[in-house]
C-alpha cells in the first residue's frame, strides 16, 4: 500500500460497506501478522493465492465467472463445516467459563494492476 493523502473521507459508502470491509481486512492483516511474528505459539495460517499476468480479455470474463462459481462452493463447504461445529452457547453450565475462539477462512477476486505496476506509477500528488 502507499498512502497518497494525510487522511481519508469515503465517499458514498455506507455503513454496511464499512462492516464488510472491516470484516475482511482486520482478518487478512491479523493472518499476515501472526505468520510474521517469529514467536507464534502455533503453525502459520493459510495464505495463499493465484495470479496471472498473461491472460486475454475473454479469459479473464470466463475467470472472473468460474472462479466466483468455484469461490462460492467452497465458502459455502466452509461455512457448512463450522455450522456442524459451532457450540450452542445457551447450553453451557451457569458460571462455567469456555474458551471460544473465532475462526475463518476468507476469499477476494482481483483484478486490475500489479503491485509492481502500482509502486512504479508517480504519486498522484508528486506531479
Amino acid at each position: 500500500m502507499r498512502a497518497v493523502k494525510r487522511y481519508y473521507v469515503p465517499g458514498n459508502v455506507d455503513e454496511k460497506a464499512i462492516t464488510v470491509m472491516s470484516g475482511m481486512v482486520f482478518p487478512l492483516t491479523s493472518g499476515i501478522a501472526h505468520n510474521a511474528d517469529p514467536s507464534r505459539k502455533v503453525g502459520g495460517f493459510i495464505q495463499r493465492y493465484a495470479f496471472s499476468q498473461t491472460l486475454r480479455p475473454e479469459i479473464v470474463d470466463q475467470f472472473r465467472t468460474w472462479s466466483r462459481e468455484q469461490a462460492t462452493r467452497f465458502i459455502e463447504q466452509m461455512d457448512d463445516w463450522l455450522a456442524e461445529h459451532e457450540e450452542d452457547v445457551g447450553s453451557s453450565s451457569v458460571g462455567e467459563q469456555v474458551d471460544y475462539r473465532n475462526a475463518g477462512i476468507g476469499v477476494f477476486y482481483y483484478e486490475g494492476p500489479s503491485a509492481e505496476d502500482v509502486i512504479s506509477e508517480p504519486a498522484p500528488y508528486s506531479k
